[in-house]
Formats: structure tokens, C-alpha cells, sequence
């Protein structure tokens, strides 16, 4: 996985940032598509939480968490994993 660092500078360069990007690949992933949403990256804009911190639209548990389901886990076992997942509109990713 790529840094992922604001969009603002600051005294020694930027600091450290939530966004990231993931390439998943296989015979399983249903291809040619990106998942998420690009941000709006205007400063102050309602997807920047401070200087530049860009919110994601979607988390690096969610797709991991669609990985261990294609993988064989059940629902509970995920969320063990990822307690975080009750805080989003959906768990997983459709790319698998």
C-alpha cells in the first residue's frame, strides 16, 4: 500500500494521512471497475476533516473484510477481526 499523506505541507513536509488506494487482482475479482468515491479535494471542503486530512469513502477493513469472507470466514468471525465494520452502511465490497 502506497503513504498516504495530507494534502497540506507543513514545516518538514506533509503529515500522515488516512486515503490510500488497494489493488486487489485473481480470477475471483470482478474487474474493471474502481470502488469508492474520488473526494473533493478543495480545501476546507466537506471530505477535507483538517489541513488537507481527506476522509476516505471507504475503508481499508471493508475490503479486507471481503477478502477473509471470499476466504471462508462467516460474519462473526470478520467482525471479530474488524470490530469497526458496524460503523459503515455496508461491511463488505462487491469485487469478489
Amino acid at each position: 500500500m502506497e503513504y498516504r499523506f495530507t494534502l497540506n505541507s507543513n514545516e518538514s513536509g506533509t503529515d500522515h494521512g488516512w486515503g490510500g488506494h488497494q489493488l486487489v487482482m485473481g480470477g475471483a475479482v470482478q474487474g474493471g471497475q474502481a470502488y469508492g468515491q474520488w473526494p473533493n479535494l478543495t480545501p476546507g471542503s466537506e471530505d477535507d476533516y483538517n489541513h488537507g486530512r481527506i476522509i476516505p469513502s471507504m475503508a481499508a477493513d471493508q475490503v479486507n473484510a471481503s477478502l477473509c469472507r471470499w476466504f471462508g470466514l462467516n460474519d462473526q468471525q470478520v467482525l471479530t477481526l474488524f470490530p469497526h465494520l458496524t460503523q459503515f452502511n455496508s461491511p463488505y465490497v462487491p469485487f469478489i
